[in-house]
């Protein structure tokens, strides 16, 4: 398809005046078709990426779903602040790693420090991690270690992990309002890992 858009923007603007009867709207099919395709590849990131990529997608999940995001950039990390209400936020860290998250890693310092220095009283924490991103997500083994896993809990973080995110996308795309119940359910539940049901 790109061979395709590179030979269209490399032809004069008056061949398509030119060209037979359903030309033009074949072309703008095609075009509109390829927008479609590029949106729905770079949310399956969610499946595989890691790093800034995963952190902008993740991001970009929130907004689909028409929430306000603020970005924030503390020391070497981003994170993502996604309102719900006048009072209540998700305050996400999203993980730049590809390994298990294990007790002293740096994404259970990192989501430490988040609760600390970013949330307020009614602010839920939530990690997104990507471990093993090359392996489908049905094979993957656990993506925290248990000891990583029941720290978390106490401090009330909830982990989500990529392929969740890409579950919550799908449903915003297919059910909006079920999307958002599901985000409630994210911000009540208090800590642990959090599992999105897989949609049709």
């Amino acid at each position: 398809m790109d061979t395709l858009a590179q030979t269209a923007a490399a032809t004069p603007d008056w061949l398509v005046a030119e060209m037979p009867p359903g030309y033009k709207n074949r072309l703008e099919e095609i075009e509109r078709l390829t927008k479609d395709l590029q949106a729905m590849w770079r949310f399956g990131r969610l499946l595989w990426a890691t790093g800034p990529q995963l952190s902008d997608t993740v991001r970009d999940v929130f907004a689909t779903l028409k929430l306000p995001v603020e970005s924030i950039v503390s020391g070497d990390s981003t994170f993502h602040a996604v309102r719900l209400d006048s009072q209540r936020r998700l305050m996400i860290f999203v993980s730049p790693h590809q390994e298990v998250i294990e007790r002293k890693s740096h994404d259970v310092a990192e989501s430490f420090r988040m609760l600390h220095e970013l949330c307020g009283d009614h602010d839920r924490g939530v990690l997104v991690a990507n471990p093993h991103p090359m392996m489908p997500p049905a094979v993957r083994p656990e993506s925290i270690a248990p000891d990583a896993l029941a720290i978390l809990k106490r401090l009330g973080v909830n982990v989500l992990s990529g392929p969740g995110t890409f579950q919550l996308w799908t449903l915003a795309l297919q059910d909006p309002e079920r999307a958002s119940r599901l985000l409630e359910r994210l911000h009540e539940q208090d800590g642990g890992v959090f599992q999105v049901p897989k949609t049709a």
